[in-house]
């Protein structure tokens, strides 16, 4: 019996519509005219420079010992180098907020989520497992495509202090729930982080491929084969109602007055 769905974010449930070295470089400006806004100001090219020598170093390290870097943290450190320490936490926030709002600009709802969401949560338990650096971040797109109501958990790494694949996040959603692992599918696009961690942890997995040509699933497809492939989301409801036992069940009990 499935009792319960897991959805990735990014790919997922939503679409990039833009660049990602442009949407990078904008996020950049954005955050130093946020900076001296805020009475921070910084030699542009210099943070720029020591900025992204962080977050390069985050994304490498991370994607080696699955702990997640929290740009809230690696901003003060950075904001350090040019003299400004003790910089108060909400500062941080509105900063690195202004830095997101270029990025969010370009993630689009997929146009089957709504529907797949109000299906398949008539019958089953939804929830989000999302990697992602800001936890605010992924708030607000959640907010912003009306989807909260749909998730209980949504765990984002940022929050959780680890990554997918750690089975730490799946089992936390299967505890929250109160479900064995078997009972639970996770649905996302990646391979090393959603496919993987979820057959480590013990979940049923689908594979949305729309994303099948980026590096990292290249390099992992010849070692990772998830349960399931679909190319579209609106292909997963049917692939979990025949995980799911409880129709074949009803269909072969008697009807009512037979």
């Amino acid at each position: 019996m499935i009792t319960g769905v897991i959805f990735d974010l990014g790919d997922t449930l939503f679409r990039f519509t833009g660049s990602w070295p442009e949407v990078f470089e904008q996020g950049r400006e954005a955050l130093v005219r946020a900076l001296d806004t805020y009475g921070l100001p910084v030699d542009r090219e210099e943070f720029h420079k020591q900025w992204q020598s962080e977050m390069d170093l985050a994304f490498q390290v991370r994607d080696e010992d699955h702990v997640e870097r929290p740009t809230r943290d690696i901003l003060p450190a950075v904001l350090e180098r040019f003299g400004y320490t003790a910089v108060e936490p909400s500062i941080i926030a509105r900063v690195l907020q202004e830095m997101y709002a270029v990025s969010e600009a370009y993630w689009e709802i997929d146009p089957d989520a709504v529907e797949v969401l109000e299906e398949m949560g008539r019958r089953y338990r939804l929830g989000v497992i999302s990697n992602a650096a800001d936890d605010s971040n992924v708030q607000r797109m959640v907010d912003r495509a009306g989807l909260r109501r749909y998730f209980n958990p949504l765990l984002v790494s940022a929050a959780e202090g680890y990554r997918k694949p750690d089975r730490r996040l799946f089992w936390k959603v299967a505890e929250v729930w109160q479900a064995a692992p078997a009972e639970l599918v996770m649905v996302g696009d990646t391979l090393t982080a959603d496919i993987l961690g979820a057959q480590q942890a013990g979940l049923h997995q689908i594979w949305i491929s729309t994303r099948a040509d980026r590096e990292d699933n290249l390099e992992a497809a010849d070692k990772i084969q998830p349960e399931f492939r679909v190319e579209r989301l609106a292909e997963v409801p049917a692939v979990v109602d025949g995980l799911d036992d409880r129709k074949g069940k009803a269909a072969a009990s008697p009807s009512e007055g037979a």
